[in-house]
């Protein structure tokens, strides 16, 4: 899919969590939510601290669409 998501930390909230938009064009933007208050769901942690982005290849993204699809089909 042609679409990006975009994570942006909320200062203002207690407790503390990261808020999540779609876009496909960087013009409209729709919201997905917050941890646990929308379809991003936090994993391994109860409260989000830190948000962070690493950069994968092509291969890698294959690989990691392939694992998930296979997961999900098992479900």
């Amino acid at each position: 899919e042609d679409k990006w998501v975009i994570m942006y930390d909320i200062f203002s909230i207690h407790p503390h969590n990261f808020g999540f938009v779609e876009t496909s064009d960087f013009k409209t933007f729709t919201p997905l939510g917050r941890f646990n208050e929308g379809v991003m769901k936090a994993e391994n942690f109860v409260s989000p601290k830190h948000g962070s982005v690493i950069h994968i290849t092509k291969e890698e993204a294959d690989r990691l669409i392939k694992y998930w699809d296979d997961k999900n089909k098992n479900l």
